[in-house]
């Protein structure tokens, strides 16, 4: 009882994993495509946004352009802080100082600020 030899492997089955590999290896290079032109994109956008902004990325390194503030614009920018500041901030109530404040508190009547001057507590 000798055992017949199997049928030799027809040439779609031989081919078939070589075919599957290629497919394969086709879907993976379109992903990498796909990444590779969405980073690109990215990149291209980002570079136009920061040269908009006078910052410039090389290879050497990055540069930042400064815009030129004129120092009239500048105090201006400052004195507008520091009264803002010097509004919103509240002095504790002065009672008689050396602006005269009065003796219920309300001193040159600006309604209860005492008038920033140093005080002698009575």
């Amino acid at each position: 009882m000798a055992k017949t030899p199997p049928p030799p492997p027809s040439k779609t089955s031989s081919l078939l994993p070589l075919l599957i590999t290629a497919l394969l290896l086709l879907i993976g290079a379109a992903v990498a495509y796909a990444v590779y032109a969405v980073a690109a994109s990215v990149a291209e956008q980002t570079g136009r946004k920061m040269e908009r902004r006078n910052v410039v990325v090389t290879r050497g390194g990055m540069k930042v352009g400064i815009k030129e503030v004129g120092s009239e614009r500048e105090a201006d920018r400052t004195q507008s802080m520091l009264v803002k500041a010097w509004n919103y901030s509240s002095w504790p109530v002065q009672k008689g100082g050396f602006w005269g404040g009065s003796k219920d508190g309300q001193g040159r009547g600006q309604g209860g600020g005492g008038g920033g001057g140093v005080g002698v507590g009575r």
